[in-house]
């Protein structure tokens, strides 16, 4: 375990590859990209490019980008198709999603050689096996084995290391939908904005049987825990996929904002919160084709909460709150205030505060959460604020 934990702490490695007009060629980490700057990162140093100077670009965030897609279209059963998917990703320099998809080739063809090959197997008097630790198993016995939590698959993708004891096609699905989630907001919530890509890989654990898992304090099926960086989830009866996409937020949120560094992140709880309630409410999709788009569906179930309260809490509770706030014993009120400030700031009133709220995110990511900055970008008085807010929250409460 001490390996894992060291393992998903380590920065991505250099294997990008941007190509000037003039023939240079720069190798790093493309962290940034739009229609006027690519920004890299060449050792511990960032190199902003104009995009008119930009040739070609090699980037492990745009062959991720198709590696998703293609993989959302194969036959889990198809085979062959699956090793193309596989050599596709090694071509890529896609090492982790190139291993990932050589397993699920195994899940569909049990005796594939060129699979066992590339996961470390061999014949031994005349059998296919594969490692776990110095042991040598069969593939059938491997998969039994890897269902003890001690001994639980630790599957790697560009972004997460994934712990699971579940069994290895839903494990390989959960790998898959911790990338879809990381593309989809990105492209929705972070990467408009011009927020760089996230250099650490996160670490997720997933439990096949409640006996391994920690409940914590407010014994949901799935937390984040911001000091070790881990998202825990409870999967022994399912994962629950808006409580999954809630803390996988909150925990990407935390990686965009702390780059690296331990403790809570600097984004304010509200905005925490509220803002991981309205990415799940877009969540849609099977297990393996997890997909977002903008949370425009509201959660009808807090607006009710907030619209009914005789004295719900004024903007200035909801803009002071903390992070133990949310861990009382009943804190449903602040939950659904936070999501109903971030949606009406969001999507109120025709998106009359989007932009100003989009501006403060981005000031938020890089640890200016305060609410003066809020009420600077927003342009408004703050009691005309917190009366148009409240009168929204009816308004969706009633389903106008």
């Amino acid at each position: 375990m001490l390996e894992a934990v060291l393992l998903a702490h380590l920065l991505l490695p250099l294997s990008d590859r941007v190509t000037l007009r003039d023939g240079t060629e720069i190798e790093g980490t493309v962290l940034f990209e739009d229609d006027q700057t690519v920004v890299v990162r060449v050792r511990k140093k960032e190199r902003t490019i104009p995009r008119d100077q930009v040739d070609t670009i090699h980037s492990r965030t745009r062959s991720l980008a198709v590696y998703l897609d293609r993989r959302e279209e194969v036959d889990a059963a198809d085979a062959d198709a699956l090793a193309d998917l596989a050599r596709f990703c090694a071509s890529e320099g896609l090492a982790d999603e190139a291993q990932l998809a050589w397993w699920q080739v195994l899940t569909a063809s049990p005796a594939h050689a060129e699979a066992y090959e590339s996961l470390g197997g061999k014949t031994r008097s005349g059998q296919l096996v594969l490692p776990l630790g110095r042991k040598w198993l069969a593939f059938a016995d491997l998969r039994e084995k890897r269902a003890e939590w001690k001994d639980a698959w630790e599957l790697r993708t560009t972004h997460y290391l994934l712990r699971t004891n579940l069994d290895l096609p839903k494990a390989l699905d959960l790998a898959v939908d911790l990338e879809r989630f990381y593309r989809d907001f990105f492209d929705i919530y972070a990467r408009p904005g011009g927020v760089y890509e996230v250099e650490e890989v996160m670490e997720v654990n997933a439990h096949a049987d409640a006996g391994s898992f920690l409940p914590g304090p407010s014994r949901r099926d799935a937390r984040f825990e911001p000091i070790a960086r881990a998202l825990e989830l409870n999967a022994s009866r399912g994962i629950d996929q808006q409580l999954f996409v809630h803390e996988a937020t909150k925990q990407l949120v935390h990686a965009i904002s702390m780059r690296g560094e331990s403790g809570f992140s600097r984004f304010p709880a509200w905005v925490d919160e509220g803002l991981a309630s309205y990415v799940k409410s877009g969540a849609s999709g099977g297990p393996g084709k997890l997909r977002l788009v903008e949370g425009d569906a509201a959660l009808t179930s807090l607006f009710a909460k907030h619209a009914g309260e005789k004295s719900p809490l004024s903007l200035k509770q909801v803009l002071r709150l903390a992070w133990s706030d949310f861990q009382k014993n009943d804190s449903s009120l602040e939950f659904a205030q936070a999501y109903t400030l971030v949606h009406f700031l969001m999507r109120g009133e025709d998106g009359r505060f989007r932009d100003g709220f989009d501006t403060y995110l981005q000031s938020a990511y890089n640890g200016q959460g305060a609410t003066t900055h809020l009420m600077k970008n927003l342009g408004v008085d703050h009691e005309d604020l917190e009366v148009a807010w409240h009168a929204y929250a009816k308004k969706v409460a009633r389903g106008k």
